[in-house]
């Protein structure tokens, strides 16, 4: 049966699956209005679909309802759903939209709590802790959050994704040995991941990004800001992260404003001052950092290589 030949009910029900995938795709481009008016009218079809045809949509209510928690965290943090996401305080934990994000996240995790069928809500409740630790107003409870989310993981990536949730709880709370320690463990899954049988294989670049934004703000909170500028340069010269630059500029140069410990020595970094084509100047400008590294990398970007 063709989409246009479907009763209304059927194709109200199949065209909010596929707006609840555009929906995440408006998140990444911050587009959080538009997320959030989509999500929200996506609940109405799946519940009119189910009442139409006695049915069970329970799980794509929780998934839209976990979604339209994301989007509220997203809009409270200004940060929109697109890896590396920065290892950051939330701005102010009592926020309208922050508030509204947990509970409709723990709306979810209330009700998918303790049910028999792990094969079907399983996933979406390790991604429940997942977003629970993001918008946790205590570092303590993103903590605890991501260590369920740990124990809810049924293999390697997943073990890596989780873990990245730890390391950002870790910096968070301060505790750089503890950061470190959940960092080298998710590098290892995140490696186990990928096939050993494929050299070619490149798995999710977005994570891989996200645990170089992650390494970095960990070597920054040690102390350690050269070894943080070394894993930066080597990302910028990877091709393969090319469309994540730009993201970890911005969350190195958050991680590097926000940590006590930093000593500096990554402004004179010499692989990292050509790539940015800092020149001898150590000063970047008057804007904030994570800005004025993203704007070095631009104008770099449009400056002609040189004739070989």
């Amino acid at each position: 049966m063709e989409l246009a030949d479907a009763a209304p009910t059927e194709r109200d029900f199949w065209l909010a699956k596929v707006d609840d995938e555009a929906a995440l795709a408006l998140l990444a481009e911050g587009a959080f209005e538009e997320a959030t008016f989509t999500l929200a009218r996506n609940i109405e079809r799946f519940r009119s679909y189910a009442q139409a045809l006695e049915v069970e949509a329970e799980y794509r209510v929780l998934r839209t309802t976990l979604h339209i928690g994301l989007a509220y965290a997203c809009r409270g943090m200004a940060q929109p759903f697109r890896l590396p996401l920065p290892a950051l305080p939330l701005p102010d934990a009592d926020r309208p939209d922050l508030r509204h994000a947990r509970q409709r996240i723990e709306e979810v995790l209330a009700a998918l709590d303790g049910k028999p069928d792990r094969e079907l809500h399983g996933l979406l409740f390790r991604q429940a802790h997942l977003h629970a630790s993001l918008v946790a107003a205590r570092p303590e409870d993103a903590l605890a959050h991501a260590e369920r989310a740990i124990l809810e993981s049924r293999f390697a990536y997943q073990r890596a994704e989780s873990l990245a949730a730890a390391v950002a709880a870790r910096l968070r709370m301060g505790d750089a040995d503890g950061a470190m320690e959940a960092l080298t463990e998710g590098e290892a899954a995140l490696k186990a991941a990928l096939p050993a049988h494929d050299e070619r294989e490149r798995g999710d670049l977005g994570l891989r990004a996200q645990y170089v934004a992650l390494a970095g703000a960990t070597q920054l909170l040690h102390g350690a800001s050269g070894e943080a500028a070394e894993r930066l340069a080597v990302a910028l010269e990877d091709a393969d992260l090319a469309a994540y630059h730009e993201g970890l500029l911005r969350a190195f140069g958050e991680a590097a404003e926000r940590m006590p410990a930093d000593d500096g020595a990554w402004r004179s970094h010499a692989r990292l001052r050509v790539l940015l084509g800092l020149g001898e100047r150590p000063d970047v400008g008057p804007a904030r950092l994570p800005d004025a590294l993203v704007a070095r990398w631009r104008d770099r970007q449009r400056v002609p290589a040189p004739a070989s």
